[in-house]
């Protein structure tokens, strides 16, 4: 996962009395690829905002951290691009598909046709009235990816609602849960859908897309005041519902999906740490 650091707001937090100002890194632009690696041919490109409008910048093909250009992107707007890189790109025709009902914009990007072998390519984003920014950059290898992801058995899955935050953090909900494994034939699995419980998972039903951190453990929400909440939790105690169901899965660069799991969260008696 690539993160496009942008412009930088100062937020103000009060925590117990004490006012705690520091700078946050602006609304980023997440473009789910994998850190190192060959894409399969059938790869594709998902792409999350962390508002309606954030502004990217683009670097040069080697990863350093000189700006080449910039531009605002608006989600309701955006036009995406994948090209063969060169000297003159070469489009390579997609289909960009919105998901209905993810609190934060979230977009796919499929080929449609199998991508070329060991090729490079860049995916260009751009909101009219603006100039096209480079958002990701990868390289294909020679073959598909035909085999989904694998889901563990679910071992823990609490829900919190901090009540009392530290310095950098916030109140709200953290759902969290955790597989005894995730694992793939090919790469491991790029994210997670969280999907509304129903038999037939699809954009329809997809809430949030998550990746997993280090420790593999899974986070809707977050205690960290420079992050967006992914999902729109319902009201909790005794006014709101006793549990809040979804159901899981991991999916991989090319789009595969392991089976589902369902987890079920106690948002009547939240916990009240994170």
């Amino acid at each position: 996962m690539r993160r496009l650091v942008l412009v930088a707001g100062l937020l103000a937090s009060v925590i117990a009395g004490r006012v705690h100002a520091y700078a946050c890194a602006g609304p980023s632009l997440h473009v789910l690829l994998p850190a190192q690696g060959f894409l399969p041919l059938d790869a594709e490109v998902w792409i999350v905002f962390d508002d309606e409008s954030v502004t990217a910048y683009e670097h040069p093909e080697d990863g350093s951290s000189v700006v080449v250009s910039e531009a605002n992107l608006q989600a309701s707007d955006v036009t995406f691009t994948l090209a063969r890189e060169g000297s003159s790109p070469v489009v390579t025709p997609a289909t960009v598909e919105r998901m209905p009902k993810t609190r934060l914009p979230t977009f796919v990007l499929r080929p449609k046709a199998e991508l070329a072998p060991f090729t490079h390519y860049r995916v260009s984003a751009q909101s009219k009235g603006t100039p096209a920014v480079v958002v990701a950059r990868f390289v294909t290898g020679n073959a598909r990816d035909e085999h989904a992801p694998t889901l563990g058995k679910l071992v823990t899955a609490t829900f919190a609602v901090l009540d009392k935050p530290e310095y950098k953090q916030k109140s709200g909900p953290v759902a969290r849960m955790k597989f005894a494994s995730v694992s793939d034939v090919e790469t491991l699995p790029l994210h997670f859908e969280v999907h509304d419980v129903a038999t037939t998972l699809d954009a329809s039903t997809l809430r949030a897309i998550v990746w997993p951190r280090e420790d593999g453990e899974v986070v809707l929400g977050s205690t960290d005041v420079c992050r967006p909440l992914e999902l729109d939790f319902p009201k909790t105690g005794k006014t709101g519902p006793k549990v809040l169901k979804l159901r899981v899965r991991a999916v991989d660069s090319a789009g595969n999906a392991s089976p589902p799991g369902e987890v079920t969260f106690d948002v009547e008696h939240p916990k009240t740490k994170g």
